[in-house]
């Protein structure tokens, strides 16, 4: 199973989020998407607790970064922590943004379908 971080606050997020979401699918992949699994409006503890659950479940990461919402990094270093293998998509982020992200081994990718590819690929291993 996929877990697809990302900011889903306004909709461009969202429409990144769901194309990704329907491109994952469409390759045959498992996703746990936090948008559709848990919501929003939650309180704190109970968001936290069910999207750490769907990452222990999840065999890798696909992580939009949309600028540097402190959910989505969070993820992707618990992720990392656990030895998940991560993808980030990064379009738009500077390299020298990208410096623990690389560094801490995920691969960093500035194109959507690479991004899905890797991490199905990813996801199978």
């Amino acid at each position: 199973m996929i877990y697809l971080a990302g900011p889903f606050f306004d909709l461009a997020q969202r429409w990144l989020v769901e194309e990704a979401l329907e491109r994952l699918q469409a390759l045959g992949a498992p996703v746990f998407s936090p948008l559709h699994e848990v919501g929003m409006g939650r309180p704190a503890q109970e968001t936290a607790t069910a999207d750490l659950e769907g990452l222990d479940r999840c065999a890798a990461v696909l992580a939009l970064l949309d600028g540097a919402d402190p959910g989505t990094l969070f993820e992707v270093g618990y992720a990392r922590a656990h030895g998940k293998p991560v993808v980030v998509l990064a379009e738009r982020v500077e390299d020298l943004h990208l410096t623990m992200l690389a560094g801490s081994g995920c691969a960093v990718v500035r194109d959507l379908t690479s991004a899905l590819y890797r991490t199905v690929w990813a996801a199978m291993e």
